[in-house]
């Protein structure tokens, strides 16, 4: 901060911006990328679910969009931590996340399975919930170790 003395004199008071707002080495503005990854999605479908009001929608700021961490925090709350019908949301849109995934890896598989053991494929891979990592491009590696453990008990 600049600041005068009866002099005339001018000094800076402070040495950089976390001397005046110590809280800004923690606050980070939530981006469409950042909402991607915490749903498994791609930044395309996060537009669709605020298209949709599935998301809220995010606020302008120069010539992007941002969600405050809190405003987004409050919501994850309120949608997915205290209501069933906000858990089935969630469950949905990770659904969604790793349908996409694995039918963008392996374009044939949908078509050799046929719609019903699709469905039940992609719901199992769900449901077990074993991700080793909470970045979408991840989940290839995550589904391959699903479909190993699947086959072993199988053949087991």
């Amino acid at each position: 901060m600049l600041c005068g003395n009866k002099q005339g004199t001018y000094t800076w008071q402070h040495n950089s911006i976390s001397d005046v707002m110590p809280h800004c080495q923690e606050f980070r503005l939530v981006t469409r990328a950042d909402v991607a990854q915490m749903f498994g999605v791609c930044v395309k479908t996060v537009d669709n679910y605020i298209k949709e009001g599935l998301l809220p929608h995010p606020v302008q700021f120069a010539s992007r969009e941002y969600w405050h961490p809190d405003d987004m925090q409050s919501f994850m709350d309120a949608t997915f931590k205290r209501t069933l019908s906000g858990m089935r949301a969630y469950r949905y849109l990770v659904y969604l996340g790793a349908s996409q995934m694995v039918e963008a890896n392996f374009p044939m598989l949908r078509t050799q399975l046929g719609e019903q053991e699709w469905r039940l494929l992609i719901e199992g891979f769900v449901r077990q919930s074993v991700w080793t990592s909470p970045y979408y491009g991840d989940l290839h590696h995550d589904f391959m170790a699903y479909l190993l453990r699947e086959s072993a008990e199988i053949h087991a």
